[in-house]
């Protein structure tokens, strides 16, 4: 398990997009579609999925699924609370062990 460096800019724009639009289908697409890139530019990852730890401290792996059932939460719910306030940290904190991990297994 490697970190996927080449995805982690793709990703922090998407999810600071949706901090600013607050569309979760729209971050959902985007990050299917950069999962879809890896898959080809990968090989051997058709079973493969993107997962994200935000910022080292972070012991959790989320993916999308994970992400999109969090945001169709309602807004005052720990876990969409957590997730927003997760997307905040690595958009927006300029230490680096703040930055989002972008993972591929």
């Amino acid at each position: 398990m490697k970190i996927q460096t080449q995805y982690v800019y793709s990703c922090t724009q998407a999810i600071h997009t949706f901090l600013k639009d607050k569309d979760a289908t729209k971050l959902v697409s985007k990050l299917r579609n950069i999962e879809l890139h890896a898959k080809d530019s990968i090989p051997d990852s058709e079973k493969k999925s993107l997962w994200f730890k935000f910022g080292c401290g972070d012991t959790l792996s989320t993916d999308i699924d994970n992400i999109k059932i969090s945001l169709s939460l309602f807004q005052n719910q720990s876990n969409y609370k957590l997730l927003i306030e997760q997307f905040e940290l690595v958009t927006q904190d300029i230490n680096p062990d703040n930055e989002l991990e972008v993972y591929f297994s």
